[in-house]
């Protein structure tokens, strides 16, 4: 019962709590343009589904960063020191955002246009090319 009085626990739980409300109103942003290019018949059943999924990944996800955290015991050693499952994947987490940083945008095609001449660039392909308007 220690944990209650604990300062951390609740700094902790005011900040997961915030992440998840700012997550969710993320989410039905997302959602409500998605069903809204569906007839308008298909539209609330589009919402509620994809709210139930939303809610449910989330749980999901949240239940999984729990076991992660569990993974406490060393798996091998490098260099003296301990390694376990929870600093694979933060290491491998870490990386993959150091990656991720340097990649342009997938599928994003930005079109500049000066005078009568267009420039598309699309930086997936990192192709660029020019089009004369007629």
């Amino acid at each position: 019962m220690d944990w209650l009085t604990n300062p951390e626990i609740w700094i902790a739980l005011a900040t997961l709590t915030a992440l998840e409300v700012v997550l969710g109103i993320d989410n039905v942003v997302f959602i409500s343009i998605l069903a809204g290019k569906l007839p308008a018949a298909q539209r609330d059943r589009a919402r509620k589904i994809g709210l139930m999924l939303a809610m449910l990944m989330r749980i999901a996800l949240l239940l999984s960063l729990a076991w992660i955290i569990r993974l406490t015991s060393p798996l091998f050693t490098v260099f003296g020191q301990e390694i376990s499952g929870r600093d694979l994947v933060l290491l491998v987490g870490g990386l993959f955002l150091i990656a991720k940083s340097f990649k342009p945008p997938a599928n994003k095609t930005v079109i500049y246009a000066h005078a009568n001449t267009y420039t598309r660039i699309n930086f997936t392909y990192l192709f660029h090319s020019k089009y004369v308007a007629n």
